[in-house]
């Protein structure tokens, strides 16, 4: 495998979330690439690379965004069930467990009144 072309295609497109990307970066390691390497390869520093290698998830937006990683909850909602609206894919917490939508695609309809009036 050559460091500057893997033959996956682009990132954004190969990635499929965190575990993805560590085996990515696992395979370029194996294959004898350096972080410098598959930092320019990510499009991110190699102090990055070289956390995430050793287990640690990236906490900032813009360097998630890059990786193709959906961005974080605040801490304070993180122990409710976070689920990925299946339109536009952000992180919302739901009320209910049928909801598939976040409340910006598909906002909160009040049943508590009568349709009738």
């Amino acid at each position: 495998m050559d460091c500057s072309d893997s033959g996956q295609g682009d990132l954004d497109c190969a990635v499929q979330g965190l575990n993805g990307l560590l085996r990515r970066i696992q395979a370029e390691r194996d294959a004898g690439c350096t972080y410098d390497q598959i930092a320019s390869l990510l499009g991110v520093s190699k102090g990055t690379v070289w956390r995430l290698h050793r287990g640690r998830e990236p906490t900032v937006p813009e360097t998630r965004r890059k990786l193709g990683l959906p961005d974080k909850l605040p801490a304070q909602v993180q122990w409710h069930t976070v689920r990925m609206c299946v339109e536009c894919r952000s992180p919302f917490v739901s009320n209910s467990g049928k909801r598939k939508h976040c409340f910006r695609c598909v906002p909160y309809r009040d049943r508590s009144h009568p349709t009738g009036g």
